[in-house]
């Protein structure tokens, strides 16, 4: 991940709705769904999608959260990452 991650906050869905992601994650069942919530705690770490700003890991968290509770998987607080939530996607 490229920059200085921003400070930790609840977004508001209507701001991360229109961040603009260089290539959104393909979650059409949940083996992508988990690999891709995975890979973007890698990024937020520094291990991963090094071309990606902080604000569009935060974006496509979002958006891959939000999929994986509408389909019913589990979703487990890791990191800041999830602090970045809005408070409706936050579930432990």
């Amino acid at each position: 991940m490229k920059g200085k991650k921003p400070k930790i906050r609840n977004y508001k869905p209507s701001e991360l709705k229109k961040v603009k992601v260089p290539n959104p994650m393909e979650i059409k069942n949940p083996r992508q769904i988990k690999f891709a919530h995975t890979l973007l705690h890698w990024a937020w770490n520094g291990r991963a999608l090094k071309d990606w700003t902080p604000i569009q890991v935060i974006a496509e968290h979002y958006r891959v959260v939000s999929v994986m509770l509408k389909e019913g998987i589990e979703h487990k607080i890791k990191d800041t990452l999830d602090k970045t939530l809005p408070k409706t996607s936050r579930k432990s």
